[in-house]
């Protein structure tokens, strides 16, 4: 439940892999997904119950902090601050990217993982 740039690696064959050592002291795999832990800006506020949509939302904003060429610790603060609104610096640059993102950070989005990748894949072969 605490998806982040920190909390993910890449593996020599290009797969991201969660690694979060903060739930490594859960005692079992339904405690984790159940729970509300994680970090402030990268949580869906107008979700009260943790769930996938949550982790849904957290993907948005790591491609928004992936695609943004943020200088300082403040300015990402700011810019984080106005989501579920996309930086404009991303928005011009990578429309087909930020539709995406926005699906992620629309604060009723039901869409499922596999949606996801399916969009995310048509995205690709555009």
């Amino acid at each position: 439940r605490d998806l982040k740039p920190s909390n993910l690696m890449i593996d020599s064959n290009g797969r991201v892999k969660i690694i979060d050592f903060g739930l490594s002291t859960c005692e079992n795999s339904h405690a984790i997904l159940n729970s509300s832990k994680g970090s402030f800006f990268y949580k869906n506020p107008f979700q009260v119950k943790p769930g996938i949509h949550q982790d849904i939302y957290s993907i948005g904003v790591i491609c928004i902090e992936l695609l943004s060429l943020w200088k300082t610790e403040m300015e990402r603060y700011v810019e984080l601050s106005k989501l579920p609104h996309l930086p404009q610096s991303i928005s011009t640059q990578f429309s087909d990217v930020c539709q995406y993102i926005s699906i992620c950070l629309k604060p009723t989005s039901t869409i499922s993982a596999d949606q996801l990748l399916l969009y995310l894949s048509q995205l690709k072969n555009k």
